[in-house]
Order: C-alpha cells, then sequence, then structure tokens
C-alpha cells in the first residue's frame, strides 16, 4: 500500500498537501487510489465539486475525498454515483444522496468525527448493494482541516470512472 498513490486534482482552487506527502499541482495521498475531479465557482464560491475515484476501495475503508478547504463554508449534499456492476458492486446507473450537512472554512483543534445518515438512491438497478457511507472527520493537526470521507459497503475493483461498470463519482452541491 505505501507504494499506492492517491492523486486529487482541483481546477480553480490552490492545493495543500498532508505532512509527509508531496503535491505538485495535484493532492498526493499515501494508498491505491487516484481521485481526479473538478470544481465550478460562483463569484470566487464553490458551488459544487466532484471528486471522480479509480482503484480499488476495501469494504468498510473510510477514503478522503474533499477537504472544508476544497469546499468552503456552507451547507452542502454529497451524491454518490455508482454503476459498478463489474467492479463488484453490482448497482447499475444508481445516485445516492446525502442529508444536508454544514462546514466551515476555519481551522479546528477537534478531533471529532460523525457519520451521516444512511443515504437514499434511486437509478436502474440496486442488485442488493448498500448505500455508501458520508464521514466528516476533523483532524487536531497543523493544517486544522475538517475531511470529508467515504466508505462503501462491498470492495471495490477497478474502477477506472470511463468503462460502464466501473465508475464511482463523489460530487458535493452547495444549498445555501
Amino acid at each position: 500500500m505505501a507504494s499506492s498513490i492517491i492523486t486529487q486534482q482541483i481546477t480553480g482552487l490552490a492545493t495543500e498537501t498532508q505532512d509527509g506527502l508531496v503535491s505538485t499541482g495535484a493532492q498526493t495521498f499515501a494508498g491505491d487510489k487516484t481521485f481526479t475531479g473538478s470544481v465550478s465557482l460562483t463569484n470566487g464560491i464553490v458551488t459544487s465539486y466532484t471528486t471522480n475515484l479509480s482503484g480499488t476501495y476495501a469494504a468498510g475503508t473510510f477514503y478522503s475525498v474533499a477537504t472544508n478547504a476544497n469546499l468552503g463554508s456552507g451547507t452542502f449534499i454529497a451524491y454518490v454515483y455508482m454503476d459498478t456492476f463489474i467492479s463488484g458492486g453490482a448497482g447499475y446507473d444508481w445516485t445516492w444522496i446525502s442529508v444536508p450537512f454544514f462546514l466551515r472554512n476555519v481551522a479546528t483543534n477537534s478531533s471529532d468525527s460523525i457519520s451521516l445518515p444512511s443515504m437514499t438512491g434511486d437509478g436502474h438497478a440496486r442488485n442488493g448493494m448498500n448505500s455508501p457511507t458520508i464521514r466528516i472527520r476533523q483532524t487536531p493537526s497543523a493544517d486544522g482541516k475538517t475531511y470529508i470521507d467515504v466508505s462503501f459497503a462491498i470492495t471495490l475493483t477497478g474502477i477506472d470512472n470511463v468503462t460502464a461498470g466501473k465508475i464511482a463519482r463523489v460530487y458535493f452541491k452547495r444549498i445555501a
């Protein structure tokens, strides 16, 4: 796992690094995932943020997909789009949605984390696929960021965000 990389490319925002990690125009984490995405801004405020996942995701493991620095302060809804029938997810063309949650773009000295209530969803065929879990996690580190993590109920392998059956995306939409 140490030789693998997670890269998150963000358009329109400065990138940041975590202790011991390197960033050259993209956010890099230790792990075996590649995150790319996009940001929409209105008057300098993030209105939507997308993280496209690729790689393998172990069931029950949380993966950081955004921070309060990426999203800014506001009330958001998370959407998770999954078309994972080839990758082990069984579902076809399914979108999950979270309850609204609030973030502040300020540093914290807290070490709290909270998982949002179970997501609801609809789509072509769930085929027994359970909803992902969204967790908001504060870290009392030098960066003082709040991380938004996602965990899947099943192991997903070979996610590439191109091939039907191998697609997983996490969207954040500002609602206030």
